[in-house]
């Protein structure tokens, strides 16, 4: 799936936007997304099954978890909603259309909000 989204690193007050490409697998349980400005890359999330790594060339983040982990990682919560709609406990989702979508993260402030329109 293709499209652009608005994203608000958590203690941030400045929106970044970009494009997102997000790929999900249900057969392998793979997931990929990558979201960029440009060239640039903003973040880069990859998962299989309970295990992801994900990076934020711009801020010098780079994690590997597993795991519960993961649950305060934005993009391996957008792949868990995609899916079935159900992030991790203290992620809001909403799906205001059939291609938008907003995913919130009270305790941290962190948000993205977008569209992803399916090739």
């Amino acid at each position: 799936m293709f499209g652009q989204a608005a994203w608000m690193p958590p203690g941030n007050t400045e929106w970044w936007a970009g494009d997102l490409v997000v790929y999900l697998d249900s057969a392998t349980d793979r997931s990929l997304i990558v979201f960029s400005k440009g060239p640039v890359v903003l973040f880069r999330f990859e998962g299989e099954g309970s295990q992801g790594r994900y990076v934020v060339p711009a801020r010098g983040v780079v994690r590997s978890a597993s795991g519960a982990a993961l649950d305060s990682i934005l993009p391996c919560q957008l792949a868990a909603a995609w899916k079935d709609g159900t992030p991790a406990a203290g992620w809001t989702w909403r799906k205001p259309g059939p291609d938008t979508f907003e995913l919130e993260r009270a305790a941290t402030g962190e948000k993205l909000h977008g569209y992803l329109a399916s090739p």
